[in-house]
């Protein structure tokens, strides 16, 4: 892994990512100074782009921040797979976190290489009035500026300190590298950037890369913005814009941005009806984009998916389990009698007859993920396809960003919106109260947290909100409602004890995680940049 981020040749994204393995190789073998010297080569290239987000957006990258918080609890059956992340061992050379840095440069370094070759081939497709080429290319160069854009606000997210406007200047942010120059020649590594530097490199990207995609979209050979798209467009790149303005405070651009996408129209929260066949079979019109997946790009031998981080395609396996505390949240006001309730609760969670010394108990287990039917090549699956961006997530953005600015009526309508679409409260219900001050904001915590539980937001979330935690693993006393065969006596025994000793504070440096110590070693630029804590 040594310099990887700039020694790595990744000139295409591998479609191999496991749940805990972020590794990419390149798929086949391009010679640097020829492999994109037309249209046709750069739109194969091209391919590549969503290949490694299709990767990235289920790989443990996503998994790791939730298995790392509050929400689960290891069994003792798993293995240990994850286990030194969830039993709050955070540290420099931690192997995933080692290669989810050094994969991310490797994507990066595929938009680099790519927009060296591609830019002049645009010039001259203008200059010569290639029209239908340079229309292309301009379309592929936006979407790599959005690849590389979205790429940096990931290593801001997760390698990068808590955002603080008044720090900004002071603070470190990711070293930005923009060239493909592969190099063993240490001297010319890059250290770090301040933030601001970082975040006015992604917002530029991401403004490329939008500006580009809306020229594209005013072409005859564009179709119509639809929900579930498989390509980048520009209501993606708004809704990247909005969750990265929201990160760095920005609270303005992330309204207006997740403000313009819900006022277009294009898309509708999931409702009672259609929101449990989101998760199983990936389609609905709140899905902004899913990068498009068969049983054809399937890897060979890959059975998995992004939810093995919890379930097994076998029925008897599990690896993580709920904690109590989530579990009572989604039951909330549920009667199983009426089923009503938060229907996230039965989309969430199941049960499972887990195979123990013990014998087999009935747990718990997270079901957001459950594989979908379509894409089973073999037995067991549960195989499902990425949804990196969904509305619901912009109505949350709307409700905290316009609390932070003390528009409570935004706020209030904004969450009153979104759990009009996720619960069933009986046809006599009148509607949600409008609430104030603490009251507000801690049902715009849990409502973000039983929305977007599992999809990798919650360790960036707490950090936000400066809230530590322990878990909760009270089994023995939880109610049932909805969980028929759970032996609640029994749980207990397999839960990993040492996940139940970890306890975070409100300003944990665990929240950060640190640049690898093989980066720190190899490259002499970074030497003093260590995030605090490490």
């Amino acid at each position: 892994m040594k310099a990887k981020f700039l020694s790595i040749l990744t000139l295409a994204a591998a479609a191999a990512l496991t749940s805990c393995n972020m590794d990419l190789a390149p798929i086949g073998v391009l010679e640097e100074q020829t492999a994109i010297q037309s249209e046709k080569d750069a739109r194969a290239f091209r391919t590549g782009f969503y290949n490694g987000i299709r990767s990235f957006t289920v790989s443990g990258f996503f998994s790791y921040p939730e298995i790392q918080a509050d929400n689960f609890n290891g069994l003792v059956i798993n293995g240990n797979r994850m286990g030194t992340m969830a039993n709050g061992s955070v540290n420099a050379s931690d192997g995933d976190i080692s290669s989810y840095w050094g994969s991310l440069y490797g994507l990066i370094n595929s938009a680099n290489y790519f927009l060296e070759k591609a830019e002049p081939m645009l010039q001259k497709a203008i200059e010569e009035n290639e029209q239908a080429d340079a229309i292309a290319l301009k379309r592929y160069i936006a979407e790599a500026h959005f690849v590389r854009g979205y790429y940096y606000a990931y290593l801001f997210d997760r390698y990068c300190p808590l955002y603080t406007p008044e720090m900004a200047d002071q603070k470190y942010g990711a070293p930005i590298v923009t060239v493909f120059n592969p190099t063993s020649d240490r001297s010319s590594y890059p250290g770090r950037s301040t933030m601001k530097e970082t975040i006015d490199f992604v917002k530029n990207e991401l403004e490329l890369a939008h500006t580009g995609l809306m020229e594209w979209e005013e072409t005859e050979d564009a179709d119509p913005i639809k929900p579930m798209a498989v390509y980048l467009n520009s209501k993606v790149v708004e809704a990247m814009q909005s969750r990265f303005a929201f990160w760095c405070a920005d609270y303005d651009l992330a309204i207006s941005k997740a403000r313009g996408i819900i006022d277009s129209g294009i898309y509708t929260l999931a409702n009672i009806d259609n929101y449990e066949d989101m998760w199983l079979y990936d389609k609905n019109n709140e899905i902004i984009f899913e990068p498009y997946y068969d049983t054809n790009e399937i890897p060979s031998g890959q059975s998995q998916g992004y939810g093995s981080a919890w379930i097994s395609g076998t029925e008897s396996q599990a690896d993580y389990a709920p904690g109590t505390d989530l579990i009572s949240k989604l039951q909330k006001d549920y009667n199983a009698m009426k089923k009503t309730g938060d229907i996230r609760y039965t989309s969430f969670i199941g049960v499972r007859d887990l195979a123990t010394e013990f014998g087999y108990i009935g747990t718990p287990v997270f079901t957001k993920f459950p594989g979908n039917p379509d894409l089973v090549i073999t037995t067991p699956n549960i195989m499902n396809r990425p949804k990196p961006f969904r509305l619901s997530e912009l109505y949350l953005i709307i409700a905290e960003a316009s609390y932070y600015k003390s528009d409570m009526q935004a706020a209030n309508a904004a969450i009153k919106t979104l759990k009009e679409a996720r619960y069933n409260m009986g046809k006599n219900f009148e509607g949600f109260d409008d609430l104030s001050g603490n009251e507000l904001f801690n049902e715009i915590k849990l409502q973000r947290t039983l929305e977007l539980v599992g999809e990798g937001f919650r360790i960036s979330d707490l950090r936000r909100w400066k809230q530590g935690f322990s878990r909760s693993a009270d089994y023995a006393n939880m109610r049932t409602s909805g969980l028929s065969g759970v032996d609640k006596a029994q749980i207990g025994e397999i839960v990993t004890p040492a996940g139940l000793q970890v306890v975070y504070t409100g300003d944990d440096h665990r929240y950060t995680w640190p640049i690898p110590s093989d980066e720190m070693e190899v490259n002499p630029q970074l030497k003093g940049q260590q995030n605090p804590g490490y």
